[in-house]
C-alpha cells in the first residue's frame, strides 16, 4: 500500500540533491531520523535518487546526449566535443571517488559525523558560495571546462565527502570561482553528481533487494520535483544570484553553532 505520508519526504530529500545547499543539508541520517527508518527506508530513498538522477538526465539531454554521440564518435576517430566533456566529468568525480575509497578502506572519523563538523560546513560553505558568487565573472560555458577545472571542482566536492547524495553548493561555488555562468555552475555540478545519484540508487537497491509500491512512488516524486527544482533554479540563476541558497547556509550553520555553545 503506497503511503501518502511518503509524498513530502521524499519532495524534500529530492530538492536538497538538486539545490546548491551544502551535503550536511541531506545528510544520510535526515530520513531515518525525520521520516523513515530500516530496510523499507533504503528502497524509498534509492527511489528518490534514482528519479533525481533521472531528472538530470532529462533536463539535460542535450549534454547527455552529445557525450553519447561523442563517446560513439571518438571510438570511430571522428568527433572529440562529447568524449572530452565526458573525460571532464570524469576528473571532476576522481577526488570524491579517491575520499570515499579511503574512508571505506580507514574508516571515517567521529567528528566526520558530528554536529560541529555539520555546522562548520554550513557556514563556511555559505560564506564561500557567496563570495564565489561575488566575484566570479560570467564569461564561461560547460563547453569551456578543462581539466584543471575539472579536478579544482572535484576537489571542492570532496569537501561535503559525507554523502555525496547532492549537495551541489561547493561545486557550483567552485565554478562560479572559474568564472562560469550561473545556470552553466549548476550544469557542470548536476552532470557531475549524476554518477553518485545512480551509485546512491544501485547500492541503496542492493542494501535492500526488490521493490515495493513506495519504492515506485518515490522514484515518480524524485523524477518529478528534480525536474520542476532544476527548471526553477535555471530560470531564476538567468537574473538572480546564489545569495539566498547562501544565507540559508549561513544562517542554519550559525543556528546550530549557538545550540551548541550558546
Amino acid at each position: 500500500m503506497i503511503s501518502v505520508s511518503l509524498l513530502l519526504p521524499a519532495a524534500l530529500l529530492a530538492a536538497l540533491q538538486l539545490l546548491p545547499l551544502l551535503a550536511a543539508f541531506d545528510d544520510a541520517r535526515l530520513p531515518g531520523v525525520l521520516f523513515w527508518t530500516g530496510g523499507e527506508g533504503l528502497l524509498v530513498q534509492a527511489g528518490v535518487a534514482a528519479g533525481a538522477a533521472l531528472a538530470i538526465l532529462l533536463y539535460y539531454h542535450r549534454n547527455i546526449g552529445l557525450m553519447a554521440v561523442g563517446l560513439y564518435r571518438k571510438a570511430r576517430r571522428r568527433d572529440r566535443d562529447g568524449a572530452r566533456l565526458v573525460a571532464m566529468l570524469f576528473l571532476a568525480n576522481l577526488p570524491p571517488l579517491a575520499g570515499v575509497v579511503a574512508v571505506a578502506r580507514l574508516g571515517a572519523p567521529a567528528w566526520l559525523y558530528s554536529t560541529q563538523t555539520m555546522a562548520a560546513l554550513l557556514l563556511a560553505g555559505g560564506l564561500f558560495l557567496w563570495f564565489a558568487d561575488r566575484v566570479g565573472l560570467t564569461a564561461r560555458r560547460i563547453e569551456h571546462l578543462d581539466a584543471g577545472g575539472a579536478l579544482l571542482i572535484g576537489l571542492f566536492r570532496a569537501v561535503a565527502l559525507v554523502p555525496l547524495l547532492g549537495g551541489l553548493s561547493l561545486a557550483v561555488a567552485a565554478a562560479r570561482m572559474l568564472d562560469y555562468e550561473r545556470p552553466e555552475a549548476v550544469r557542470i555540478a548536476a552532470l557531475a553528481a549524476l554518477p553518485w545519484l545512480i551509485g546512491t540508487a544501485v547500492v541503496d537497491y542492493l542494501a535492500r533487494p526488490g521493490l515495493n509500491l513506495d519504492a515506485v512512488l518515490a522514484a515518480i516524486v524524485g523524477l518529478l520535483v528534480g525536474l520542476a527544482v532544476l527548471s526553477l533554479l535555471s530560470g531564476w540563476l538567468k537574473r538572480h544570484r546564489f545569495t539566498p541558497f547562501a544565507l540559508v547556509q549561513i544562517v542554519i550553520g550559525a543556528i546550530l553553532f549557538w545550540t551548541i555553545y550558546g
